[in-house]
C-alpha cells in the first residue's frame, strides 16, 4: 500500500518522527484509545495524504473513525496554511503599498 506521508512543522524542528500507518494500524490493534493516537499524530505533525480507498481499508483493519478523521483533517489543514501562505505573499509582500 503506497501511502502519502509528510511530516511538516509550524516554523520549528520537530523531534517527534513522522507516525507511519504500520504505527497508526498497530496502536489501533493494541486498543489504545482513539485520542492518545491522535495525540501522539499532532505531537509529530505528521499529514497523511490519504485515498478514501485507503482510509476505508484502514477503517476495517481496525482503525477507530475518530483518527481517520483526523488523518483526513491533516491534510486540509496543510492544504489551508499553503494557501494562507501563498495569499498572504500575494496581497502583502508583492503589493506591499496597498
Amino acid at each position: 500500500m503506497t501511502v502519502g506521508l509528510l511530516a511538516l512543522s509550524a516554523g520549528c524542528a520537530t523531534s517527534t518522527p513522522p507516525i507511519s500507518i504500520a504505527q497508526v494500524v498497530q496502536m489501533s490493534n493494541e486498543r489504545l484509545p482513539s485520542d492518545t493516537i491522535i495525540a501522539r499524530m499532532r505531537e509529530s505533525n505528521t499529514v497523511y495524504h490519504l485515498p478514501a480507498s485507503q482510509l476505508v481499508a484502514l477503517g476495517q483493519a481496525g482503525v477507530p473513525g475518530p483518527v481517520l478523521d483526523y488523518m483526513q483533517q491533516t491534510r486540509f489543514v496543510a492544504v489551508g496554511k499553503r494557501a494562507a501562505k501563498a495569499y498572504y505573499f500575494e496581497t502583502r509582500m508583492l503589493s506591499p503599498g496597498k
